[in-house]
């Protein structure tokens, strides 16, 4: 919303002028010096209010003609000729699709009109349901590839804290620009322990292709194998396969590679209704991806707790450890081939938010298709500040830990369970950590909250109660 007080009628004209002004200004200048520039050959001479009239038009014109432009602006213009009716729900909110107005005559229309179609993104978690031979890409360890150099640029960098990769699709035959794009990897070109897969953002993909993989073989034959380390896979295959992504974009080439042409696809032209959230740095001329962060822009991110005061709007690894991010759209290999398959991002800036993300995708899957009604969303701010929309997305952190018996003090500590920090690094932090609590953020009330989306806590029974250590034996 605007200031408080402000008159939502006047904020509506000025952004535009805001965001266009300038350029308009400059042009309109331009076009003016060609015409004094007739004028004078032609010996003809104006007052000097004239020009100054002449000027104000040519700004007018061009600001009119950069703002009809954007596609919400086209659709705006024609609804004041053509009023289209529109749903409103009891209290005379408009809704349209996955659009929610916040107010009454909010400008629902107009932003599905500027909107990136994207089936997936717009459905919710329900369209994962239907899945066509679904594999999960992880990251490879470089032991495993010995010749790195044979690889698509940028998989392993040469050298630098920032590798850039170079993408050509048209070589594989799918219809796309190449791109470029960064990856946060570590001085002398090598992946150290901060950016390589870590053993237990994999514990809990069996459990997920239990819950995509629940209607069996197709066609009479074996699926796939669901687990491909990144090296194993080319887009040709990406393009014929529902995917999820494990890790950032540091530890998996394929985050990146993927994302950023779903990203490209969003901004070019710019949608109304953005992306909830990605791991990628946009200061830089090219996007750089990493896992440190994860930028939210979600309806209501102010409220988040813990991001109240905060300037910039992300969940880093220090003030959320655990957390993560899920977020669905439509594979964009297969898209430009015609194909309808989906993509999953599944990633956290530390292991157990990447671990617990995949916990709860699978969970998340497995209530869904319990209960036909059932259906996980997140809301986005859009470019109108009255309108909400409803995308496949979700924040998780890992509130519960299961740990292994240790005995790093001296003395023999016994398995058992933990409610682990979620606004700060464990002190108390052990490396048997595996999550067993999941929780996901709910935004869709007045405050955002956090709900319980998973539990294994395994069930309490007199024999364990009596020998702690056999809790999980």
């Amino acid at each position: 919303m605007g200031p408080e007080g402000g008159n939502p009628v006047l904020e509506a004209l000025i952004a535009p002028v805001r965001r266009y002004g300038v350029r308009a200004f400059l042009l309109a200048l331009s076009i003016f010096g060609i015409i004094a520039t007739f004028l004078s050959a032609s010996g003809k001479i104006l007052p000097a209010w004239e020009y100054i009239l002449i000027t104000a038009g040519l700004f007018a014109l061009v600001l009119g003609a950069l703002v009809l432009s954007r596609p919400r602006y086209k659709f705006w213009l024609f609804s004041m000729i053509y009023r289209r009716p529109v749903k409103t729900d009891p209290v005379d909110r408009p809704y349209h699709l996955n659009l929610r107005g916040t107010a009454p005559r909010a400008p629902v229309l107009q932003v599905a009109a500027g909107r990136k179609i994207d089936r997936v993104y717009e459905g919710g978690m329900r369209t994962l349901l239907d899945a066509k031979n679904p594999i999960a890409i992880i990251a490879s360890p470089p032991r495993d590839v010995s010749r790195k150099h044979a690889l698509p640029a940028g998989m392993w960098s040469r050298g630098g804290t920032r590798s850039e990769a170079v993408v050509d699709p048209g070589v594989f035959g799918i219809p796309l620009e190449s791109y470029s794009f960064e990856r946060h990897l570590t001085e002398g070109g090598g992946q150290d322990t901060d950016h390589m897969l870590a053993v237990k953002d994999i514990v809990f993909l069996p459990h997920l292709a239990v819950a995509l993989r629940s209607a069996g073989a197709e066609n009479g034959r074996p699926a796939d194998p669901f687990i491909w380390p990144e090296h194993c896979v080319d887009m040709q295959f990406l393009a014929a396969h529902d995917l999820v992504l494990v890790g950032g974009g540091d530890s998996n080439f394929w985050h990146g590679a993927v994302f950023e042409p779903v990203l490209r696809s969003f901004m070019n032209p710019e949608s109304t209704v953005p992306l909830a959230c990605d791991m990628r740095d946009p200061s830089a001329a090219l996007s750089f991806y990493g896992s440190q962060s994860i930028n939210l822009r979600l309806h209501n991110r102010e409220l988040i707790p813990g991001l109240e005061t905060s300037r910039r709007h992300e969940l880093d690894e220090l003030r959320f450890p655990t957390a993560a991010m899920i977020l669905a759209v439509e594979n964009p290999f297969a898209k430009a081939l015609g194909r309808n398959h989906w993509c999953v991002f599944a990633a956290g800036p530390r292991s157990l938010g990447t671990s617990g993300a995949v916990l709860g995708l699978a969970a998340m899957l497995e209530q869904m298709r319990a209960d036909p009604t059932l259906n996980f969303t997140t809301l986005v701010s859009t470019a109108e500040p009255d309108v909400t929309a409803a995308v496949s997305a979700l924040i998780t952190r890992t509130v519960r830990c299961e740990y292994a018996a240790d005995d790093y003090t001296g003395t023999l500590r016994p398995r058992g369970l933990n409610d682990i920090p979620v606004d700060r690094p464990d002190p108390d932090y052990r490396d048997s950590y595996m999550p067993v609590g999941v929780e996901y953020l709910d935004n869709h009330g007045e405050i955002p909250v956090w709900r319980p989306l998973v539990n294994l806590d395994p069930p309490v029974d007199a024999e364990a109660e009596e020998s702690p250590e056999l809790a999980r034996a």
